[in-house]
């Protein structure tokens, strides 16, 4: 089995300030991750930002591009409670989704490090 989105990802966009996350996910979303051994469900009507970017990144590696549809599920999988990955775990198929997409090596492992370093870290929550 290979890393895959099953279904087409489309996006709504919202008149909504970028820190309120102006895309909705117009239908839901399916991606196979090898990374995680299975499957990732979100929802349609999920909200993100795409890639948060730091302003002064923006000019090398835009809020949005070839990654949108990696951002999503990486969203996805900071904000799903209960958590079923930790930070890392999620960092690393933000990279496989990315390459699915075709984002680039380079811009690939920039963004990766990026997120690894600099994104959110939690860790699984523990089942009753």
């Amino acid at each position: 089995m290979r890393p895959a989105f099953l279904d087409a990802v489309e996006f709504v966009s919202l008149p909504l300030p970028m820190g309120e996350r102006p895309f909705r996910v117009r239908e839901s979303v399916r991606y196979r991750s090898i990374v995680l051994d299975r499957v990732i469900h979100v929802p349609a009507g999920y909200r993100t930002d795409l890639a948060s970017v730091p302003w002064f990144f923006r000019r090398i590696i835009p809020q949005s591009g070839r990654y949108n549809n990696a951002a999503l599920i990486h969203d996805y999988l900071c904000d799903e409670d209960p958590k079923t990955c930790d930070h890392k775990q999620a960092a690393r198929v933000f990279l496989e989704a990315m390459e699915v997409c075709g984002v680039g090596r380079i811009k690939r492992q920039a963004m990766y490090r990026a997120v690894l370093w600099c994104g959110p870290k939690f860790k699984p929550k523990d089942k009753p």
